[in-house]
């Protein structure tokens, strides 16, 4: 996932040395030293916003061994025992199914995955 640093108003320099005549020191937000002034650190790179989806989903979508499913609304879990083997769900108004061989993976958001 690229993490960067932006200058992303006129004002930015105007602040950082703001700051410093204030005393404070530019420091790294992710060092040992929190107090001071920083450039906000934001998930984005080349104007655009790097999500988890794009930094690690889109580049291995080809995969033959994943199945991604969106606008999907997962109504089971198929279990054998204690183990999950697949995810019954609706999408586009059918029914479907998909079995896994080694794991399944839920992920519908922080409030939709507690909710499966």
């Amino acid at each position: 996932m690229k993490i960067a640093a932006h200058k992303t108003m006129p004002l930015t320099d105007l602040w950082l040395q703001a700051g410093k005549e204030m005393g404070l020191k530019e420091t790294n937000p992710n060092g040992e030293i929190m107090e001071g002034v920083v450039l906000t650190q934001a998930t984005a790179a080349e104007g655009y916003r790097s999500s988890t989806s794009r930094a690690f989903i889109h580049p291995i979508l080809d995969r033959t061994n994943l199945h991604v499913a969106d606008d999907a609304h997962v109504t089971k879990v198929l279990f054998e025992g204690k183990r999950a083997v697949g995810v019954r769900f609706i999408r586009f108004g059918r029914n479907e199914e998909v079995r896994a061989k080694r794991e399944v993976i839920l992920s519908a958001g922080a409030v939709g995955t507690p909710i499966i």
